[in-house]
């Protein structure tokens, strides 16, 4: 997508913002701040994109998206979607990137709960 960096302990990297704005997280978009949570953002929008099979935020500019992201306004599920699906990608577009997980721990969900 265009945001790979490398950096040293989890630790913030201000960065110039580039990428695909449909995959970036709020804290990027806000404050130019990429965490390596960032993939774990970007692997949650994909999720979702393969549920639907179509690009997230269809129809909307790169200002609407933005401000769709910054306000936290995730993404919607339908209810007959598989729960433990969606319940890993909400978690994985946790609006907060403490809040979302690693993926060690993403790969650790899907082995256990046969995630299919």
């Amino acid at each position: 997508f265009g945001i790979a960096r490398v950096t040293q302990s989890g630790a913030p990297l201000c960065t110039n913002t580039l990428g695909t704005i449909t995959h970036m997280p709020p804290e990027l978009l806000l404050s130019n701040l990429l965490y390596p949570a960032a993939d774990v953002w970007a692997f949650g929008v994909i999720g979702w994109e393969a549920y639907y099979g179509k690009i997230a935020y269809g129809g909307k500019n790169a200002a609407q998206i933005t401000l769709t992201v910054v306000r936290n306004r995730p993404l919607e599920w339908p209810e007959d979607a598989p729960e433990a699906f969606v319940s890993l990608m909400k978690t994985c577009m946790a609006y907060d990137p403490i809040g979302r997980p690693t993926f060690d721990n993403v790969l650790t969900t899907i082995s256990q709960t046969q995630i299919s």
